[in-house]
């Protein structure tokens, strides 16, 4: 467990460094730097002040040199200030983070709450009317658009049922309902036709005949051994979600109001609020990797045959 551990570290290094390398160029190529960012307000604003502006935060040096200069700073925990509201941009980044979590996690926990049965209930009712139904459902709510899902459901109970408590944003428990709702419906249209096409492929294994030749019950099986198999495999795509939606939230965080991740990136973009810009793609990209290396490593932990090659 400790070389898995320290490999999957090792493995994190070459992301992250290709996250701020791209991440630097591509805010450098993108026409104004953090002189022009800093003085856009004003007026009129000479070129010896924006020498002199450029000199003094070393924007006059080799871009390698620079690179290496902001990189080594920001290991240090200092991802630089916000030329909006002059804060540092990490306590920005924290305390928009919160309700991020809370809306991915909420919307995680009630997708797996919806698409387990659904999905076991399609696999053990194979070709019939319930199973043509769900897989129908599932595919209609994987497809609808997200903002469309956003707008109609903000239109029924804001206007035809007019439920204004659900539309409070005060940051309420509130708030989050109809957001979660959004994103649980697509994602949990994905995770049942997952889990019934894992449930259908682990009852056609041998030792599952080999199982219920010996007389053991359908219930035994599924829950000691069908289960444990599609839980395995759940973790890695539970990860891979719940990554999206720490970046994908964007959209629906906008519609509701909610002071998120998604909505803080945004409004850095319009702003181009270029050190905030960045602080909010690094540090979602460093929850995203320790996320997926702490599903690795829980399915190694559940399952020794995955760490096998890393013995070796």
């Amino acid at each position: 467990m400790k070389k898995c551990l320290l490999q999957q570290c090792l493995s994190m290094l070459p992301v992250l460094l290709g996250v701020t390398l791209l991440t630097f160029m591509l805010l450098h190529f993108s026409g104004e730097d953090a002189a022009d960012m800093l003085y856009r307000q004003h007026s009129a604003v000479s070129d010896a002040v924006l020498t002199q502006t450029r000199a003094r935060l070393g924007l006059d040096r080799p871009l390698p040199v620079q690179y290496f200069s902001w990189l080594g700073v920001l290991l240090t925990g200092d991802a630089g200030t916000s030329y909006i509201s002059g804060q540092p941009v990490s306590a920005i980044f924290f305390d928009r983070l919160p309700n991020t979590l809370l809306l991915a996690s909420a919307s995680l926990a009630s997708a797996l709450c919806l698409a387990l049965p659904a999905g076991i209930y399609c696999a053990l009712h194979h070709n019939r009317k319930a199973d043509y139904l769900l897989q129908v459902l599932s595919f209609a709510g994987s497809s609808v658009p997200c903002f469309l899902l956003a707008l109609l459901l903000i239109y029924f109970f804001s206007v035809r049922f007019q439920t204004a408590s659900i539309l409070n944003h005060s940051g309420g428990f509130p708030a989050f309902i109809l957001p979660v709702i959004t994103l649980t419906i697509p994602v949990a249209a994905k995770y049942t036709r997952y889990i019934r096409g894992e449930v259908l492929r682990a009852m056609q294994q041998p030792y599952i005949y080999g199982a219920l030749l010996r007389g053991i019950s359908k219930t035994v099986i599924l829950r000691h051994y069908i289960l444990h198999t599609v839980s395995l495999n759940m973790i890695t795509v539970i990860a891979m979600s719940f990554g999206s939606l720490l970046g994908g939230t964007a959209i629906i965080e906008n519609i509701f109001m909610i002071n998120g991740i998604g909505s803080l990136t945004v409004q850095a973009i319009l702003m181009k609020d270029y050190p905030l810009l960045q602080a909010c793609i690094i540090w979602s990209t460093l929850i995203f990797t320790i996320i997926n290396t702490a599903a690795e490593l829980l399915c190694s932990l559940l399952d020794p045959r995955n760490s096998f090659s890393v013995q070796e």
